[in-house]
């Protein structure tokens, strides 16, 4: 199966859910072609409201192996991103206090760009990431991540 659609809240388990918005097929995210016309895959977009807990959610789940068999994004390819990274890095710094031994940690990782700030102020930090891919070119450039 390429992807199935839930029934229920991916957090409180309500089967009182309500499509919001139906975006149409779309690719994969930065799985464009090169060629305009180009086959490539693409997968139903739909927004839904859990009237039980108010989470907005994707109502679509695409089988694992597809979406990160192989992925393509990568965060440090966003200069906004990067900036963020340092920005949010000084802001928890200043309201959490973290100890210099403590463990920064970041699931969903990517390629480290939000760790690595946090690595030059001489925390330890650890990166989690489905995509085994995108964990290994983290680890390759310094980032401790686990796929």
């Amino acid at each position: 199966m390429r992807y199935r659609e839930i029934s229920k809240c991916r957090s409180c388990d309500s089967d009182d859910i309500v499509v919001i918005l139906e975006l149409g097929d779309y690719p994969l995210a930065n799985s464009l072609k090169e060629a305009k016309m180009a086959d490539e895959d693409k997968y139903p977009l739909t927004l839904i409201f859990c009237n039980n807990c108010s989470l907005v959610q994707i109502r679509e789940t695409v089988d694992k192996e597809i979406l990160f068999g192989h992925y393509v994004w990568v965060t440090r390819t966003s200069s906004t991103a990067k900036k963020f990274a340092d920005a949010f890095c000084d802001n928890i710094i200043s309201i959490v206090k973290p100890e210099p031994s403590d463990l920064i940690l970041e699931i969903a990782s990517n390629d480290g760009t939000f760790l690595k700030p946090f690595i030059r102020k001489g925390y330890n930090v650890l990166g989690i990431d489905p995509a085994a891919n995108i964990a290994a070119t983290a680890n390759e450039q310094g980032v401790k991540t686990l796929a």
